[in-house]
């Protein structure tokens, strides 16, 4: 909550108020307290670079300045420290140059917030700054629904591409049972090089097409000697469809399993295809298929292999469903995690069993065995010290229990000590004669510092 300061009670003061006021530059804002902002301004040179600047006036040196920034139509805002300059008598600037990524249509808003000693923070206006890819000369044509950005190829290609993509979006989202009315962009990239750059650093290079539904952006590549393949009748239905699948299921609580996601798009795209058919096959027969559970967050995308088989496993897993519990419950089981559920939730609820029995029964269809987990694994224990065990090894199981004697003991253990034990008398008898060694050396040290008199 913003303090606000009481009246000055006096006219002179009121006076000097007035001044203030009017020799402030006739843009600036006003924050409500003792700090006075120009409009943030901001610039973008795609991909890493922003420079963010902020002029304001303050009435004594700011305790810190910070830079808020958030994805347009989100809540949560990122907060940054940033360094501060006077530019003259009061007045302030910031000139912070950010070299983090932000992807291509993304929309940034922005604003600046300034905390005075002692003082509750106060906020300036904001702002937005569009993200723009402007290494290429774009071109864009629009339809209902879908604007198409295309870098390379004739008009007929871009006609046909916007075609597939709106005949995509609205035969998915009537098999979702959801109504798609914000526009949606779509870029086709030409050189691979230029995607994978949009798409940010770590992006593999098998990767052809990603959707962001957060900003409502679909990006894809389509070499110049794809245009005419089936090829663009296959990425962007893929592409599309994950963004209608956001659409039925999104919530604030639990997204669907990856698997789910990215096997409908396949499905819905090219179908279980023979060569998906294969990839399965054949990770059967090695002992290299993938549980489900492990492709819930995300495919394996250090090996080329590992990163299809997701796709082919998610598509087989979309496939049987269909063929054992029908499309009806498909859409069922997808558009219920539109509340939140948990994944066995939702398969109850469409199968009237969890997921680990989906994943059962799946497995039997292919008449494949379980698949031994993957990832993280906890570390063996170490070597145990031989004289932590008595000597002996930690590994293996412990022998047989031998008999007690007599006495209680145990063949081979050490004999009690009747005596007791004889070292703790000496070390107390060593520790008094220090402690009375220490007292008359004290005694001497006082004697010596009582006066020249003393023999």
């Amino acid at each position: 909550m913003r303090a606000r300061r009481s009246g000055l009670g006096s006219l002179a003061a009121n006076a000097l108020l007035l001044l203030s006021v009017l020799a402030a530059p006739a843009n600036a804002i006003a924050a409500g307290g003792g700090v006075t902002f120009e409009p943030p301004t901001a610039t973008s040179t795609f991909p890493v670079q922003t420079l963010w600047r902020q002029a304001f006036r303050s009435p004594s040196e700011p305790a810190r300045v910070e830079l808020m920034t958030r994805l347009a139509g989100t809540e949560a805002w990122l907060v940054e420290e940033v360094a501060f300059g006077a530019a003259g008598p009061g007045a302030y600037e910031v000139e912070y140059t950010d070299l983090g990524f932000q992807l291509p249509n993304s929309h940034i808003e922005y604003r600046f917030r300034v905390t005075l000693e002692g003082e509750e923070p106060e906020t300036g206006p904001a702002a937005t700054l569009a993200i723009v890819d402007d290494r290429i000369d774009w071109r864009t044509v629009e339809g209902d629904l879908v604007r198409l950005h295309w870098q390379t190829g004739d008009e007929s290609f871009a006609e046909r591409a916007l075609r597939i993509a709106e005949d995509s979006v609205a035969e998915t989202a009537q098999l979702l049972g959801v109504t798609e009315t914000e526009p949606i962009d779509f870029f086709v990239y030409a050189d691979a090089a230029d995607f994978q750059a949009a798409l940010g650093p770590g992006t593999k290079e098998f990767v052809a097409g990603r959707a962001i539904a957060e900003i409502r952006t679909l990006f894809a590549n389509v070499a110049v000697s794809e245009i005419g393949s089936p090829w663009l009748s296959i990425v962007v239905p893929h592409e599309l469809a994950h963004l209608v699948f956001d659409t039925a299921t999104d919530n604030p609580y639990h997204e669907p399993p990856h698997w789910m996601n990215e096997g409908l798009a396949v499905f819905l795209s090219e179908g279980y295809t023979d060569s998906d058919r294969r990839r399965v096959a054949n990770a059967i027969d090695r002992g290299t298929l993938l549980p489900l559970s492990s492709l819930a967050n995300g495919f394996p995308s250090d090996r080329e292999e590992l990163f299809y088989l997701g796709y082919a496993e998610g598509t087989s897993a979309i496939d049987f469903f269909v063929r054992t519990y029908g499309q009806e419950n498909l859409v069922k089981l997808i558009r219920s995690y539109a509340l939140g559920v948990t994944d066995d939730e939702a398969f109850v609820a469409a199968t009237g069993e969890g997921m680990d029995a989906f994943e059962a029964a799946w497995l039997a269809d292919l008449d494949a065995a379980q698949p031994a987990a993957r990832g993280p694994q906890a570390a063996r224990p170490g070597p145990t010290p031989s004289s932590w065990a008595g000597g002996g090894s930690s590994a293996g199981s412990p022998g047989p229990t031998a008999a007690a004697d007599a006495n209680g003991a145990l063949p081979g253990a050490p004999v009690p000590d009747t005596q007791g034990d004889q070292s703790v008398p000496v070390v107390a008898a060593v520790l008094m004669l220090a402690a009375l060694l220490l007292i008359f050396l004290g005694i001497r040290g006082r004697r010596r510092t009582s006066g020249p008199d003393e023999p």
